[in-house]
């Protein structure tokens, strides 16, 4: 009889445990596995807001160096028609002042004809004293209404009525460009000649950003909120 109830304990803690074992698994710190191929056919490759979670341990945020990934699966031959590329970037370049993506392990190439989709989030180190992260979107606090801003290079932003950042020429606010897209499913960057996606970040001095010694940022804008990560959907036509 002991022996039969000690066998009922086991497996009613072993039925407790299996329960718990799927809540551990998705874990408020678990990341999407880095470098994954992934077929999906939504508006975008993946949700990269967990990538934006404020993880210490992971080992991309203790690195702190820019990740690109192509984790979206390609059918066809490159760029055919009604074929998409996505790609992720995590922890985009913020030390200098732009950055384009036309070397051979960091190539997001935009050809002609493309239409484009740009989804980002997470925060960044601008330098200075006390809490000096911000978001990468939407930045808040002193000069945020001229700095800190994740920007793109869109050429003719100003037909598509995009407004321009105040120290970037041709360069448009990654925020300015996220509500613009979701206002019409048709607002979306239409690629009129080859080139090669290119991002960039405001500030008038570099030297000191990046994803280092996180806080919470003023206004706690960045409370468990970690390095930042962008997204961009290209449909070939």
């Amino acid at each position: 009889m002991i022996r039969e109830k000690s066998r009922s304990l086991r497996l009613l803690i072993g039925s407790a445990l299996l329960s718990i074992l799927p809540l551990c698994s998705i874990g408020i710190g678990k990341v999407p596995e880095v470098g994954a191929v992934r077929t999906n056919t939504s508006a975008s490759p993946a949700d990269i807001a967990p990538y934006c979670k404020y993880i210490p341990d992971w080992p991309v945020f203790l690195a702190g160096d820019e990740v690109v990934q192509h984790p979206l699966f390609h059918s066809g031959r490159p760029d055919e028609p009604n074929t998409r590329d996505g790609y992720e970037i995590l922890l985009p370049r913020v030390d200098r002042p732009v950055t384009i993506y036309n070397k051979q392990e960091h190539i997001i190439p935009l050809k002609r004809g493309d239409v484009v989709t740009v989804d980002a989030c997470g925060c960044v180190q601008t330098g200075g004293k006390r809490n000096t992260w911000k978001l990468y979107v939407n930045p808040r606090g002193e000069n945020s209404d001229r700095l800190y801003h994740g920007v793109i290079l869109i050429a003719n932003a100003a037909a598509l009525g995009l407004p321009i950042s105040p120290t970037m020429k041709n360069f448009v606010r990654i925020s300015d460009l996220m509500a613009w897209q979701k206002r019409s499913i048709g607002n979306r960057l239409h690629i009129t000649e080859n080139s090669y996606l290119t991002l960039g970040y405001e500030d008038d001095d570099h030297t000191d950003n990046g994803y280092y010694r996180h806080d919470n940022g003023n206004d706690d804008q960045c409370l468990n909120i970690g390095g930042a990560a962008v997204s961009i959907v290209i449909d070939h036509h």
